[in-house]
């Protein structure tokens, strides 16, 4: 079915990812995400594992993230992050400009009064 996998590895199968785990840390074949499934090319048992383990193969819940799924999250923040800069540099520009226009009222103001 595929090569043999090393304890702890994660690696997608048929769009589901999958984590090796030693089988004493689950309840045997029927935790294992190949149970009543023809498992003779899997490499579970020790004899057919160079590290002599026997292994099962757990689901990996909501963890994947798909290339198509971790590029649109990467444009979303990208996104966010440059309205934000827009957002700030706007601000910037009119309270430098409001304040250009503040103090060039202020100094007709008081050139005015001194005549």
């Amino acid at each position: 079915m595929f090569e043999e996998k090393k304890i702890g590895e994660r690696f997608e199968y048929d769009g589901v990812t999958l984590e090796v785990i030693d089988i004493s840390h689950c309840n045997g074949c029927s935790d294992c995400f190949f149970n009543n499934i023809d498992c003779d090319d899997i490499h579970c048992l020790p004899h057919s594992r160079i590290d002599n383990y026997s292994v099962c193969f757990r689901v990996v819940k909501n963890e994947h993230i798909s290339i198509v799924q971790d590029c649109e999250l990467a444009v979303e923040v990208t996104e966010k992050k440059a309205i934000e800069a827009a957002k700030e540099m706007i601000v910037d520009v009119f309270n430098e400009v409001h304040g250009i226009n503040q103090t060039m009222y202020l100094e007709d103001f008081v050139a005015r009064l001194k005549k």
